[in-house]
């Protein structure tokens, strides 16, 4: 989904809690598009931007006893509210040093829509991109859990990292 960008960064903050509704958040994505040339940095600078995607994720009430907030359903905001999709956190850890801990992961699943193939994305909180050693073993287990299940053993098969080119365009 992001091979056309770089700088890849999802922020999700709190919205009030309502006991009658389910939990909510809301979600913004912000890449920055990759142009032909831009490997210069004014190149990067003038054409460069940053591109913002809305939008807000509820806890799915698809199976009546989930009351996880493992599985959410996203809707996009302002002109992107007739899109929405449907993910899943797969897993999450923390990789720690010396009792610090120095990297959080998650890993997702996302249905496929009209505008984006199924996928799985492996997210680090490092501005900079989730460590080789973290990546590496979450690519390997991913392979190791997904080999022989047809179209998630091609998903995985599939996934490249999303370039990090620092500093990020604000």
């Amino acid at each position: 989904m992001w091979r056309s960008s770089r700088n890849v960064r999802i922020t999700y903050g709190a919205l009030s809690a309502n006991p009658n509704q389910p939990e909510r958040m809301t979600d913004l994505v912000q890449h920055e598009p990759i142009f032909k040339g831009d490997d210069n940095e004014e190149v990067r600078k003038r054409k460069g931007s940053v591109k913002r995607i809305r939008g807000v994720d509820t806890v799915s009430l698809r199976d009546e006893n989930n009351t996880s907030t493992l599985s959410w359903d996203w809707r996009g905001s302002g002109w992107l509210f007739w899109i929405g999709s449907h993910w899943e956190v797969l897993g999450w850890g923390e990789k720690v040093v010396e009792g610090e801990v120095v990297e959080r992961w998650a890993v997702t699943w996302f249905e496929q829509t009209w505008v984006t193939e199924e996928g799985i994305d492996v997210y680090s909180d490092r501005k900079e991109g989730g460590s080789e050693e973290v990546v590496r073993a979450i690519m390997e287990e991913l392979r190791r859990v997904c080999k022989g299940q047809g179209r998630l053993e091609g998903i995985v098969g599939k996934m490249r990292s999303v370039e990090v080119r620092l500093p990020w365009l604000e």
